[in-house]
């Protein structure tokens, strides 16, 4: 009799259609009113007949069968209470329409009416399958314990599905993104962050891409979480053909361009659609970002190169092969180029004169001789008039050094004795030489070189030759009781030495292991004349400088080189001279960083490879012989 009282088997899956049924009624069909709400009907008719008859054989069935039958009967009535949510959440019942916030209560009914439906059907499913061998719930004939078993590991599934989805709403709502994939495009910096936050007007990016695209879909992906920070940034997409007016307006000529406005400006950044050819650029997105963001937003700037004293980039040698890397001065252009300067070179004829007016940075790197003396006063009038310069200068042009008016202006001089480190240096030619490319990580927190104030433990700046810097007293005539305040940025280890004889070798008695300076920063407030008549509304101009003792350093093979620190390094430097140190972040970027090593790494690795993978085999060895002849002796 018992036996009567059970369902067929069957139901289960006649359960699973009406509710794919019901789906059908509401999704595919309700357009169809008539149809599609038959459909509901009939289903959820069944659905419910179906419970109660599965709650009737729980309550009427007696010995081990009665636990199985009360799966089922949980089982069907988390269906009908997924149903019921279902249908009640758009119902002004459960969620009335003066209610605050309906939409996360509704948005609450939807997850909890999943979350039911997916236990539910799995517990079902898996009660089912344990049991559709033996065809009956005669208790003979159960399984119970392997049936619970399976049923909980059903559950364990389902709630594992739900915990993953609810992850992934929670991180799309709140926009947040985790890539673990080989390829990345670059997120967001926190300059980028800075420049669309403080930005007055609103910024429109136009992105010309076609419908599907994988190229499309990582720049969209970059600019979506560049918006969440910002209102004012805006993203449109647009098809060059369908819109031939705007393409035209920002001389689109193809598909993969990013167009950025902002007022009257416009940038464009071009990618290509092929996702293989794209990669590169889309590593380093963030950089082309930033470059677009300083164009639209940032007033142009002027640069000046001082030529005429055979500095980098000015020299009858820089076309070589084998020097042009190291004499050239392109990479610092595009540097200048990315925070919208436009660059030009300043002759001997028109520099004795004065440094033209509106220029907003004087760069001097590499000179073979020194500069004249009313070539300096001219610099000395453009300082004092709130102005900026970088200077870098070259070890092997000793007769180079500051002229005395600018050591007693910035309150430095240079000493052109190599640096040379006995342990601490990058290997390129293999023979004793290498010993003046010396690696230093003893920075001093300062704006001008913020991004590398968190450079980790092994890594460090390298300088391929060097001299030094000392300090010079000031002259108090021109600062009066107010010297400019003067911060060695760099130095060296603290057992580098002068090579004063150009041995590479460090000779007690004569040369002095020591932490020398290699970089500086000097900085004045230059005081506004008095007037009784006006009050001051304008803020103080500030005199910058930045003195480098090695000029290698802005050369084209160490800015396009694989270590991106330098490229960072001299950044920093020109945000700093430019006035811009709130901008000062390392761009986001994916590309792959090449892995070097000092000297005193490799040799370590060597013998490490050499010595101590053997002895370690060795040593093991000898243990496992210890422990048997243990065992032997014992036995």
């Amino acid at each position: 009799m018992a036996i009567n009282k059970h369902p067929p088997i069957e139901i289960t899956w006649v359960l699973l259609a009406a509710l794919f049924t019901l789906l059908l009624g509401e999704r595919a069909f309700d357009d169809i009113s008539w149809f599609g709400l038959t459909l509901s009907f009939l289903s959820t008719a069944f659905i419910i007949f179906a419970t109660f008859w599965r709650l009737f054989s729980w309550v009427s069935t007696h010995g081990p069968s009665k636990k199985i039958e009360a799966i089922f009967a949980f089982s069907y009535t988390g269906i009908v209470w997924a149903v019921l949510l279902y249908f009640l959440q758009d119902s002004t019942i459960l969620i009335p329409e003066n209610l605050d916030q309906p939409a996360k209560l509704q948005t609450i009914t939807q997850i909890g009416a999943t979350i039911l439906i997916l236990a539910s059907v799995m517990a079902m499913i898996a009660a089912h399958w344990s049991i559709e061998k033996n065809q009956s719930l005669d208790d003979a004939g159960i399984e119970i314990q392997r049936t619970y078993q399976l049923t909980k590991n059903a559950l364990t599934i389902a709630f594992a599905i739900v915990f993953l989805g609810l992850t992934v709403y929670i991180a799309t709502e709140r926009n947040l993104k985790i890539d673990a994939s080989y390829f990345k495009t670059s997120t967001p910096g926190q300059t980028s962050i800075n420049m669309v936050v403080n930005s007055d007007d609103p910024i429109k990016v136009y992105l010309f891409f076609p419908a599907i695209n994988q190229v499309r879909d990582e720049v969209k992906s970059y600019l979506d979480e560049l918006s969440h920070y910002s209102k004012r940034l805006i993203i449109e997409e647009s098809d060059r053909i369908a819109n031939p007016k705007l393409a035209k307006k920002y001389r689109v000529r193809s598909d993969g361009f990013v167009v950025m406005t902002h007022r009257d400006q416009h940038y464009s950044i071009l990618l290509s659609t092929d996702i293989k050819k794209a990669r590169p650029d889309l590593k380093n997105f963030d950089e082309k970002i930033q470059e677009a963001l300083y164009h639209i937003s940032r007033p142009s700037r002027t640069a000046y190169f001082i030529v005429g004293h055979g500095e980098f980039g000015d020299r009858e040698d820089e076309g070589r092969s084998s020097l042009g890397l190291l004499l050239s001065v392109d990479a610092l252009k595009e540097q200048l180029k990315l925070l919208n300067y436009k660059t030009y070179d300043l002759g001997v004829s028109r520099l004795i004169k004065q440094v033209p007016a509106g220029t907003d940075l004087v760069v001097i790197v590499g000179p073979q001789t020194s500069l004249l003396d009313k070539e300096s006063a001219a610099i000395e009038r453009y300082l004092f008039n709130g102005g900026s310069i970088l200077i870098a200068l070259d070890p092997d042009y000793p007769n180079a050094s500051l002229t005395p008016a600018l050591e007693k202006l910035l309150g430095v001089s240079y000493q052109p004795y190599r640096l040379v480190h006995n342990r601490q240096f990058y290997p390129m030619r293999r023979n004793i030489s290498d010993k003046q490319n010396i690696i230093t990580n003893a920075i001093t927190k300062h704006p001008s070189v913020i991004s590398l104030g968190d450079m980790k433990s092994g890594r460090g700046i390298l300088f391929l030759g060097t001299g030094s810097l000392e300090s010079h007293d000031f002259d108090m005539t021109l600062y009066g009781d107010n010297p400019p305040k003067r911060t060695y940025i760099i130095r060296s280890l603290a057992t580098t030495f002068h090579d004063k004889n150009g041995d590479f070798t460090y000779n007690h008695g004569q040369e002095k292991r020591a932490s020398y300076n290699i970089a500086a920063a000097i900085e004045q407030q230059i005081p506004e004349p008095e007037k009784s008549d006006k009050k001051l509304t304008t803020p103080q101009k500030s005199m910058r400088a930045l003195v480098f003792a090695d000029a290698q350093l802005f050369s084209d093979a160490m800015l396009r080189g694989r270590i991106l620190i330098h490229r960072q390094l001299v950044l920093d430097a020109l945000r700093w001279l430019g006035k811009e140190e709130n901008y000062q972040s390392k761009p986001k970027s994916e590309v792959d960083v090449r892995i070097r090593h000092t000297n005193a790494e490799d040799r370590s690795i060597f013998y490490a490879i050499i010595l101590g993978a053997p002895s370690l085999f060795l040593l093991f060895g000898l243990s496992i012989i210890r422990i048997r002849n243990r065992k032997d002796a014992i036995s």
